[in-house]
């Protein structure tokens, strides 16, 4: 996959569409479909291909939705300027939080293990855009 980013965010795309919805009574669900928007969001972000899926990709994660879910995001977006997928993974990123607070104990001992990585390879040149946060990401893997 390494050079090919379109291919790495359809993969992560299929992931979620084979996952099943989340659902409000099943706070887990919520969790792991937030932790999924953040990877495919990091993907989307680290490939520079922003632009081109905002609007698509961002329509169909939220269509995933349980519908209470999506209007308390409508809301939140009520008189402010287009969402992107970053927009929509930091709302997400905090719908994930409370989940994790509103569960019982069980359920954030499960997401800890639940939890995945994805490794993203990408030209040292681009990681220096990102700042002290590439720096640290490119040193950390020894590639400064």
């Amino acid at each position: 996959m390494y050079g090919r980013p379109q291919l790495i965010v359809n993969t992560l795309m299929e992931q979620i569409r084979k996952t099943p919805m989340p659902r409000v009574e099943k706070l887990d669900t919520l969790v792991e479909y937030g932790v999924m928007v953040e990877e495919i969001n990091a993907a989307v972000r680290t490939s520079g291909l922003a632009l081109r899926y905002d609007g698509p990709l961002l329509e169909e994660l939220v269509g995933r939705l349980p519908p209470v879910v999506a209007f308390l995001w409508g809301m939140q977006r009520v008189g402010k300027a287009p969402a992107s997928l970053g927009d929509f993974s930091e709302w997400m990123r905090t719908a994930k939080e409370a989940a994790l607070i509103a569960s019982p104990s069980s359920t954030r001992t499960d997401e800890k293990r639940a939890t995945k990585h994805l490794n993203v390879h990408v030209p040292t040149e681009q990681l220096r855009v990102y700042g002290d946060i590439g720096m640290l990401v490119a040193s950390h893997v020894g590639a400064v």
